[in-house]
């Protein structure tokens, strides 16, 4: 009986380990635009939005970045209990080189980011304990690309993900969550590739594309329970493929307006297996939905080589509700951004700020853990992003 109560009470809550968070920001000018970047992708961080861009840029240049986010999710049952996740900022660092070599078409360009990953906290009584109390994701991509610019209009541009995933689980086996704690413990690789094309009709008007395959990352580690001893065990994750497309609007040399329309294909996420656990193989489901994301951006030079930009950014939630859990409790989300940076011959920095609002989501009838507890109730979301980005010719 207790094998079958810890089987489907982890099967129920490992749903959404996976996906994490989808990190669209990894850049602080893309941030302040609402990430509507495919089409511009004039800095180093083309890399990861279109690596095609690379071909505008001229000489060698590094950029430094970092995101740093605060999501807190407030929870109310269906008795009327409230509680909230830990309060925690969590900060992805970006790191970009781009190298355009002399009197070639061809650039170079090198990234390492994170695009998925953060995590959430909850307090042991929120009586759905058995189900999660702690997750944590991280997630590294190096990304070395190539560029080629066919012709004065048109550059593509290609390269291999090489990818790191280390991924944290914890939940209680009763109800009463004390120390009897079971805890997941794994890490692992994959690869991919990406693919990107930049398209300048005009001075006025270029549209951008962007690819990023999808692949399957093969985790390795502990299960682990209180007092009993480790066992090894391993999981294979699909992380999903996503499409960019966008387009630049230039009404004169200093003002740009763009819009990007991206797709992620998180049906990828449909089952997985946890194997040779203390009880067995396990399957896990997660059977989410497709989702798309529209951004909008707009750009203004100003006076002493500063630039301004806001931006807004729609995502669409991925979970049905039947298969919600707080793990990864999304939602539809909206996101508003504004920036202030600066580029000089010598230094480019930028600063942006971002705020979510979020639809509440209102989950009733979802499945009951194997201890018969809950997660049905309402759910209120509030985040507030800063991120800086600064470069140089080197």
């Amino acid at each position: 009986m207790i094998k079958y109560l810890v089987i489907c009470s982890f099967v129920f809550c490992s749903q959404a380990i996976a996906g994490g968070y989808k990190l669209i920001d990894q850049d602080a000018k893309a941030t302040a635009r609402g990430n509507a970047f495919v089409a511009t992708a004039d800095s180093p961080s083309a890399v990861h939005y279109n690596p095609a861009g690379l071909t505008q840029l001229e000489g060698s240049q590094y950029q430094l970045g970092y995101f740093a986010t605060s999501l807190d999710v407030d929870y109310t049952s269906t008795d009327g209990m409230s509680s909230s996740t830990k309060n925690q900022v969590k900060g992805p660092p970006q790191l970009y080189i781009s190298s355009k070599l002399s009197d070639s078409r061809w650039s170079f360009g090198l990234g390492l980011n994170s695009p998925y990953g953060l995590g959430l906290e909850w307090p042991k009584d929120t009586g759905f304990q058995t189900v999660v109390t702690e997750s944590e994701l991280l997630y590294l991509s190096l990304s070395p690309v190539l560029a080629f610019e066919v012709n004065d209009k048109l550059s593509i541009g290609f390269g291999p993900v090489l990818n790191y995933g280390d991924l944290t689980f914890r939940q209680s086996l009763t109800p009463q969550g004390s120390n009897d704690i079971f805890s997941v413990e794994l890490d692992g690789w994959s690869s991919g590739y990406r693919l990107g094309a930049l398209w300048k009709l005009s001075e006025k008007h270029s549209f951008g594309f962007s690819f990023h395959s999808n692949s399957y990352l093969r985790f390795k580690g502990d299960t682990m329970i209180d007092g009993l001893p480790k066992t090894r065990t391993n999981l294979s994750l699909p992380f999903p493929e996503s499409i960019t497309v966008g387009y630049s609007f230039r009404l004169d040399d200093s003002w740009n307006f763009e819009t990007n329309v991206d797709w992620t294909n998180w049906e990828r996420l449909n089952q997985a297996n946890l194997n040779n656990t203390p009880f067995g193989n396990m399957g896990l489901p997660f059977n989410w939905d497709s989702t798309f994301a529209y951004s909008l951006g707009l750009t203004k030079k100003l006076k002493d080589d500063y630039i301004a930009s806001i931006g807004y950014l729609f995502s669409e939630n991925a979970q049905p509700d039947r298969y919600f859990t707080p793990l990864v409790p999304d939602t539809d989300k909206n996101f508003f951004s504004l920036g202030l940076g600066r580029t000089t011959s010598r230094i480019d920095w930028f600063v942006a700020y971002q705020l979510l609002i979020a639809d509440d989501r209102r989950i009733v009838g979802a499945p009951l853990s194997a201890q018969s507890q809950s997660v049905d109730g309402s759910y209120e979301f509030s985040q507030h992003s800063l991120t800086f980005s600064v470069g140089s010719n080197f």
